[in-house]
């Protein structure tokens, strides 16, 4: 699913990330036959996937962050496939183990989702350097791509 996340920029305490969903993913092609929408779920993962990192990036000591809940989620309007989504984040409390953020998705200008996403903060375990250098490249990658633009 990172895939689907092109861009993004973080600044002090808020993230924005653009998204792309194409219509012809293999995994979405009976979430309407004929009317192909994007799940909700896929909407809280694109929006987790915003506010993890930042929420990584703003302590002090580096963090893993781990959605642990999914609070006041809002789904608005349908979304349908394909889709250009702006994702936003925001962080509402961030404390050494854990961390909250308030989410939104938009589509053509209109919001389509919000929640407040709840996140554990797990010391970077040096069992996980592999998943952790993926990420660390991810997130490079979606900074330069926010910046060329």
């Amino acid at each position: 699913m990172f895939e689907l996340i092109e861009a993004m920029r973080i600044e002090g305490v808020c993230a924005e990330a653009r998204a792309r969903v194409p219509a012809d993913l293999p995994q979405l092609q009976d979430h309407f036959p004929g009317a192909l929408l994007l799940p909700g779920t896929l909407l809280i993962e694109l929006m987790a996937q915003t506010a993890g990192p930042l929420l990584e990036e703003t302590g002090d000591a580096p963090r893993w962050a781990v959605l642990g809940l999914v609070r006041h989620a809002s789904f608005l309007a349908p979304t349908p496939l394909p889709a250009a989504i702006e994702l936003s984040a925001e962080v509402v409390r961030r404390e050494p183990s854990s961390g909250v953020a308030r989410t939104e998705a938009t589509v053509e200008g209109e919001v389509r989702a919000r929640a407040e996403l709840v996140f554990s903060l797990q010391p970077r375990d040096p069992a996980w350097g592999a998943a952790i250098a993926a990420r660390d490249a991810r997130l490079a990658s979606w900074l330069a791509a926010w910046e060329g633009e």
